[in-house]
């Protein structure tokens, strides 16, 4: 057994600590000890939007690695930014998990004859930019609303009938301790409707110069998934400093091409840009050129 503890920095709601015990599962695979510290509780700041509440979970996150108050953070990797703080390194991915988005409606405010199936005027909530971005491409008559925009308090509302509608990602959904009562789910395409980038994928933060925790947790990372990631999250960082907030998706295929989409709004015209190729290389740069073209 190493005799090197792990403390595993996580937030305190359902998928931080789904994630962390996870962590705990692939280390004790190797045996390595480890403890998990909740660094930041879900809603205990007043933000605005469920975006500024991920910036606040993450900076939270990030800075308890900088002091050493932990060893590793552990995120779902869609919430990190193109920008990793100086000193800080992304060390190891997952296995990447359905990487799709679900649309949970309410059965009163289904119907099977629009796209996405929402009724007309359906009002839509825990929407990403990202996410209303291209709804709204499709179904111009769709209102959104951030208010209780949480996940969890999204969901009560939908029940509730305040809202007609909500987005969860696949893995969000997929951690729900109980099935959703009275919808219809709608599975969203990822190549056509197009998630987060590096969306279904574990990442493991670190600080950069500490070498025993990287050595330990390159047993656990996914050269595969990482190969297509670091496409996405290029394509996120080229953009990202601009104010764009891109959805990316890459996959391979069988015989190693990769095939990548993405989807954009550049100043309220949402462009979009599909590439295949034989080599990693360049691909994220074809996708931002045909987004800014």
């Amino acid at each position: 057994m190493h005799n090197k503890k792990i403390r595993i920095g996580t937030i305190g709601n359902p998928s931080g600590l789904f994630r962390a015990t996870f962590t705990q599962t692939e280390l004790n695979r190797f045996d390595i000890e480890s403890d998990v510290v909740i660094v930041a509780r879900a809603g205990v700041e007043p933000l605005e939007s469920a975006s500024e509440a991920v910036e606040y979970l993450v900076q939270a996150m990030e800075d308890s690695l900088l002091r050493g108050e932990i060893d590793v953070a552990v995120y779902a990797m869609e919430n990190l930014s193109g920008r990793i703080p100086e000193g800080l390194a992304i060390t190891a991915v997952s296995v990447r998990e359905d990487p799709s988005d679900r649309l949970l409606i309410r059965r009163d405010a289904y119907d099977s004859r629009e796209i996405f199936k929402i009724k007309k005027g359906g009002i839509v909530g825990n929407a990403t930019a990202r996410q209303q971005a291209q709804l709204t491409d499709y179904r111009p008559d769709i209102p959104f609303t951030d208010q209780g925009n949480d996940g969890e308090s999204c969901l009560t509302r939908l029940q509730s009938g305040d809202i007609d509608a909500v987005f969860l990602s696949a893995t969000a959904y997929n951690q729900l301790a109980q099935p959703v009562q009275d919808v219809e789910i709608v599975v969203l395409n990822p190549r056509e409707f197009v998630p987060a980038p590096a969306q279904g994928v574990t990442a493991w933060q670190t600080n950069r110069h500490d070498t025993a925790t990287r050595q330990l947790f390159r047993a656990l990372h996914r050269t595969e998934v990482s190969v297509c990631t670091n496409i996405e999250r290029r394509v996120l960082q080229l953009l990202e400093g601009h104010g764009y907030h891109p959805a990316v998706y890459c996959e391979r295929d069988g015989n190693g091409n990769f095939h990548a989409f993405a989807a954009c709004d550049m100043h309220g015209v949402l462009q979009r840009a599909h590439i295949s190729s034989s080599t990693s290389i360049g691909v994220a740069e074809k996708i931002v050129k045909i987004l800014l073209g």
